[in-house]
C-alpha cells in the first residue's frame, strides 16, 4: 500500500513538472506572438507616418489672413516665374513641391478670387528650392506662377484664368491641390457687390463715405455668414476700383444664384430714412 502512495505521489510530482512546463511553454509562446503583434502595429504605424496625407480643409477667403500684406509684398525675384508642367494623369489637380521637412502648419492658402488668384505662403521656404522644381499636374486654369521672397518665407502667386475653388491634401512629396467649378461643390451662390470703391467715393456726409460704409457691411456679412452649402462672395474686399463690367463677371464666372447690391445713402422722400439699400433683379427673385 505504501508502495502504491509512492508511486502515485511521484506520478502527481511528474504530472506538476508537466504542467509547470506547459505553462511555461504557453507563456513563451504567448510572449512571441504578443512581441510580433506589437513590431507589425509599430511598423504598420511608422508607414502609416511616412505617407499619411494631412488634409487642408480651409482656404481662407479673407485677404488679411496672410502673414503679408499689400505693404510687405517683396518684389517678384528676377527669373523666379514658376516653371509649369502638363500631367495627364492628375486630371482637375496641380502638385506644388515644397521643401523637405516642411509642416502643414507651415503652408497657408488663400483664394483671391477677386484678382483670379491662389496665394501660398510657406513659412520658412527659400527661393532657391523653386529655382529646379516646378508645379505639375493639370494646370488649364493656371495662366503663370510667381515666386516672391518674404521676410520669415515665400509667397507663391499662382494666377488663374477664372475664379475657381480649391481643396488641397499635403504628404511627403508635397501640396496637391484640387480645383473645382464654383458650382461643383455649393447649391447656391451670391454676390455681395458693396457700390463705389477706390477713387468713387460715394455720397459723402457726417465725416463717412458711402464706399468706406457699403464695404464694412459687406464685410460684417461675410464674417457672419454661415450658410451651408452657399457661397458667398463680394466683389471687392478691400478699398480699391471695380469697374462694373468686373463687378459682372464675377457673377457670371461664378453662376450666380442671386446677386446683391450695396448702397448707403436717403430717402429724400422720407427724411427719417437712411442707411443701406439692397438692389437685385426682382425679374428672377
Amino acid at each position: 500500500m505504501q508502495r502504491k502512495q509512492e508511486q502515485s505521489g511521484k506520478t502527481e510530482y511528474e504530472l506538476s513538472e508537466k504542467g509547470r512546463e506547459r505553462k511555461g511553454d504557453n507563456l513563451a509562446a504567448a510572449c512571441v506572438v504578443w512581441t510580433f503583434v506589437c513590431l507589425t502595429c509599430m511598423a504598420v504605424m511608422l508607414l502609416f507616418a511616412a505617407n499619411k496625407s494631412i488634409v487642408i480643409a480651409d482656404v481662407s477667403q479673407d485677404p488679411s489672413s496672410l502673414p503679408v500684406n499689400s505693404g510687405q509684398q517683396g518684389e517678384t525675384a528676377a527669373d523666379r516665374t514658376l516653371l509649369l508642367e502638363e500631367n495627364g494623369r492628375m486630371e482637375g489637380s496641380f502638385s506644388v513641391p515644397l521643401p523637405k521637412g516642411m509642416r502643414a502648419e507651415n503652408v497657408t492658402m488663400e483664394n483671391r478670387y477677386v484678382d483670379r488668384e491662389l496665394y501660398l505662403y510657406i513659412q520658412g521656404g527659400g527661393e532657391e528650392f523653386y529655382e529646379e522644381n516646378h508645379i505639375s499636374g493639370d494646370i488649364t486654369p493656371v495662366l503663370s506662377a510667381q515666386c516672391e521672397v518674404q521676410e520669415s518665407g515665400i509667397l507663391l502667386k499662382i494666377e488663374m484664368s477664372r475664379v475657381l475653388e480649391y481643396r488641397s491634401t499635403m504628404d511627403s512629396s508635397g501640396l496637391t491641390i484640387n480645383w473645382y467649378e464654383p458650382g461643383e461643390l455649393y447649391d447656391y451662390i451670391v454676390v455681395l457687390d458693396p457700390a463705389w470703391g477706390g477713387t468713387e467715393s460715394g455720397i459723402v456726409g457726417s465725416g463717412l463715405s458711402e464706399k468706406e460704409v457699403t464695404l464694412q457691411v459687406a464685410r460684417q456679412i461675410q464674417k457672419q455668414f454661415d450658410l451651408q452649402n452657399v457661397r458667398l462672395y463680394c466683389t471687392r474686399t478691400e478699398d480699391v476700383d471695380m469697374p462694373p463690367e468686373e463687378r459682372a463677371r464675377l457673377a457670371e464666372e461664378t453662376g450666380a444664384d442671386l446677386y446683391i447690391r450695396l448702397c448707403a445713402g436717403e430717402d429724400r422722400t422720407d427724411e427719417e430714412a437712411y442707411g443701406i439699400t439692397g438692389f437685385y433683379n426682382e425679374d428672377y427673385y
